[in-house]
């Protein structure tokens, strides 16, 4: 009996999955070790979602994404959101990653040094080419025009936006960016803080002001969040950043 071609492809591919498609990148591991290893914590007087940063780091389905990872052809991704998604999420997974080889760590930024801060280490590898989170952020990310990118990305710190627990899709990406946008919008431990006196706002409202300038500016941004926030508002402070790391408490 002849075994055609096509049943040849189909053993193939069911002993050597594809690593993408025209679809988008597979985080199916990524989106088990979210949801076992990432809960509610409080610490500092700050509200976070905190990493289980040992015990995500005995699970092999880390270094199985790890690897798919360095595998994906980063071709695959053709649209906008794709890219969004795709890169978004490989951000969360190589800080976390950064943590996880270096666990005592108090803050991610103890990682580098001061002439090589460690946003540009070429620490991950996508597609077998190394990459900094400074380069995701900054030449591919920022580059997209979507300032919603900043309560997504998660740099290891407690004042950093939380982690959404479930991978990043192109799909829903609209939503999944307003929803993480709300969080820490609302989020007065660390996004914004606002009484009669004065409007506390993250520091990542300086440090990506100009990412905010076509919805409006930052004020003009936030409202849109926050309705209780007055339109007659101009003067703001910025709350201090801790970069402690996000670990699970």
């Amino acid at each position: 009996m002849s075994f055609g071609w096509s049943r040849w492809l189909g053993v193939l591919l069911a002993i050597f999955p594809l690593v993408g498609s025209a679809e988008g990148f597979d985080w199916s591991l990524y989106r088990e070790l979210l949801a076992k290893h990432v809960d509610e914590s409080y610490a500092e007087g700050i509200h976070y979602a905190g990493v289980d940063y040992r015990a995500w780091a005995k699970d092999p389905r880390h270094q199985k994404q790890k690897e798919l990872l360095d595998l994906f052809d980063v071709t695959d991704l053709k649209s906008d959101k794709q890219k969004l998604a795709f890169y978004i999420n490989a951000y969360n997974f190589l800080a976390i990653d950064l943590i996880i080889q270096h666990p005592d760590v108090e803050s991610i930024r103890d990682i580098g040094s001061w002439w090589k801060p460690v946003w540009g280490l070429e620490y991950g590898s996508i597609g077998g080419q190394s990459i900094s989170l400074g380069h995701i952020e900054h030449d591919i990310l920022r580059q997209l025009k979507e300032p919603r990118i900043h309560f997504a990305i998660v740099c290891a710190s407690l004042s950093c936006p939380d982690l959404r627990k479930e991978p990043y899709s192109a799909e829903n990406l609209d939503f999944e960016l307003e929803e993480q946008a709300l969080a820490f919008i609302s989020n007065s431990s660390k996004g914004v803080r606002a009484t009669a006196e004065k409007i506390q706002v993250s520091k990542i409202f300086d440090w990506f002001e100009e990412d905010f300038v076509e919805r409006g500016g930052v004020i003009k941004f936030i409202s849109r969040y926050k309705s209780s926030l007055s339109d007659g508002v101009s003067d703001f402070y910025y709350l201090k950043y801790n970069w402690s790391v996000n670990h699970q408490k």
